[in-house]
Formats: C-alpha cells, sequence, structure tokens
C-alpha cells in the first residue's frame, strides 16, 4: 500500500509542478482540480468580435492605432435664390367639346298699326266717320313719338275732370283717353269735317301770316299764324294754300295729319306753361274756356268719361 501510495503521490506533484511553471509559478498555492475540470482545459474566453480574451485587442507594435473611419453623409444641397426652378412640365389640360348652339330660325317681326297695337277702345268718331281710323292712328303716333309728356301722371291738375282714373291708368290707357279727347274736341270744334272753316270775327287783328282776318280752319279749327305763335313746324304752307280754293282739301292745313299734329303740339305747350286742360283766359279753344259763352266743358267730359278706363269702378 505505501509502494503505492508514494507513486501516486510522485505523479501528483509532477502534474503539479508542471501546471505551476506553464502558469509562471504566480501562485504556490494550489487547489487540486475536481475531476470534471480536469476533464475539461482551462481555455481563456475568446470575444467573438475582435478575436481576444476579455473582449480585449491586442496590437502589435507595427500596426497603426484603431479609428472609426468617419460617417460619409451626403453633402448638404445648397440652393440659389437667385436660380430659377425649372419648370414643372404637366400635361396640358384636355379642353371638354364646346356645347352645341342650337339656334332658332329668325322671324319677321310683328309689325302693329298705332290704331290696335294695344287692344284700345275704339273713339268716338270711329263710329261715324270712315276715315277716322286713320285720325286714330296719327293722334296715337304723334303723342306717342313727339309729344309723350301728355301721357305724365302729372300732366294736368285738373285731369279728373275728364278721366277721373287717369292717374291710376298705365301709358296704354292714358294714350287711349287722350285719343278721346281729342276725339271730342274736334267734335265741338269742326263736327268732324277737315274742310271746314271760319273766319273768326272777334279778332281785331289779321293773321299774322296770311295778312288776312283770322281764319280757323280743319278739324281742330287752326290758323296759319299759329306756328309763328307756338314757335312749330305744322307743315302749313300758306304760298302753296293761297293758289287752291278755301275748302280743297289739299290745302296743307286741312291736311287730317297736319291738323291733329299742330292741334296736339298747342294742347302739350299749354300744359307744359299752365298744367291745365281748362283755362279761365289764355285758352287756345274756347269750348275749354272756364265761364265761356261757348263753354262745352262738360260736354267733352260726358264723353271721355264714358270709355270705361275713366271709370273708378
Amino acid at each position: 500500500m505505501r509502494a503505492k501510495l508514494n507513486v501516486t503521490t510522485v505523479l501528483i506533484l509532477m502534474t503539479l509542478m508542471i501546471t505551476g511553471c506553464s502558469r509562471g509559478m504566480k501562485s504556490r498555492n494550489v487547489n487540486l482540480p475536481t475531476p470534471s475540470e480536469s476533464a475539461q482545459p482551462n481555455l481563456p474566453e475568446v470575444d467573438p468580435i475582435n478575436g481576444t480574451p476579455d473582449g480585449k485587442t491586442t496590437l502589435s507594435p507595427t500596426d497603426p492605432t484603431p479609428t472609426n473611419p468617419p460617417l460619409v453623409k451626403d453633402p448638404p444641397v445648397v440652393t440659389n435664390p437667385d436660380e430659377e426652378k425649372p419648370p414643372v412640365e404637366t400635361a396640358p389640360p384636355i379642353k371638354p367639346n364646346p356645347p352645341v348652339v342650337v339656334r332658332p330660325p329668325l322671324l319677321p317681326p310683328v309689325v302693329k298699326s298705332p290704331a290696335t297695337a294695344f287692344n284700345f277702345f275704339p273713339l268716338m268718331w270711329e263710329k261715324k266717320v270712315e276715315a277716322s281710323k286713320d285720325w286714330t292712328a296719327m293722334v296715337y303716333n304723334v303723342i306717342k313719338k313727339e309729344e309723350s309728356y301728355l301721357l305724365g301722371q302729372n300732366v294736368a291738375d285738373d285731369i279728373e275732370i275728364f278721366c277721373p282714373a287717369y292717374r291710376k291708368l298705365n301709358e296704354d290707357s292714358r294714350l287711349n283717353f287722350w285719343g278721346q279727347f281729342f276725339a271730342a274736341l274736334a267734335y265741338h270744334e269742326s263736327g268732324w269735317s277737315p274742310v271746314s272753316r271760319m273766319v273768326e270775327r272777334n279778332f281785331t287783328s289779321k293773321d299774322s301770316v296770311t295778312k288776312m282776318p283770322v281764319v280757323s280752319e280743319g278739324l281742330l279749327q287752326l290758323s296759319y299764324q299759329d306756328e309763328k305763335s307756338y314757335n312749330l313746324d305744322c307743315g302749313f304752307d300758306w304760298n302753296k294754300d293761297k293758289e287752291l280754293a278755301v275748302k280743297d282739301p289739299k290745302k296743307t292745313i286741312l291736311d287730317p295729319y297736319n291738323n291733329l299734329r299742330c292741334g296736339i303740339k298747342i294742347m302739350a305747350t299749354q300744359l307744359k306753361k299752365f298744367r291745365s286742360i281748362t283755362l279761365l283766359r289764355n285758352v287756345y279753344w274756347a269750348p275749354l274756356k272756364i265761364g265761356g259763352g261757348t263753354t262745352k266743358i262738360a260736354e267733352i267730359s260726358r264723353l271721355t268719361r264714358a270709355l270705361k278706363i275713366c271709370q273708378n269702378l
């Protein structure tokens, strides 16, 4: 038994001596390894990244000092404010097809005669005189185109004497009233005879145009001097008419259009100046003189009031 123990002891001592020498003999106190430790050699840990124990990098004297390479960044983009940006090319917009415009066929204008354009009530002379429908058209035409002042709402302060509802009427109805008024006035002046004439016996002065006694002629009983007195162009031509018979319908003063047109203008002048149809003085037509011996105000107003448009219904 001793011989075996001595051999075993010698082997252990030799193993310890060899191990101590390999470690530089740094420690003399040696612990005996356990069987599990002796089965696996004690190897240093190797860093998987640097390949050295304990994560340390072993450098040789000739190796340069390791430095981490700088990160390379893209250079910043420097923009010049004065530099124009290239235009962005875009696809041209798609223009829709223009709509197809279908124009209606042109129709000829409807031409209506002044006498029937507004379905006016017929004037009183149209029932008695065949040519009077033309006179109606003449009156309407002159008032609308030349003396529309007569159609105003406040044309006369005494308008209700002849048409109580006048201020409520529209323009067409007022025109209808004035047609009836001139028809009634012409009835009391000439009896609707275009060639009617009467010498004015109460006039002391002579006609300034004819140099003869004043004569009232035509539908509204006018005189040649009226053109000068009212500064009008009535179309009267004494130099031509004096060569004709006194009742020749070819005389310019007896022409219904000239006579009616001039009479309408005389009435418009009176209304603009006095704003009244009837007057105490300076009245042109005696039937419209207030309190005159030949006044016909009541008779004329009765005829104009007969129009339904003038009645306050």
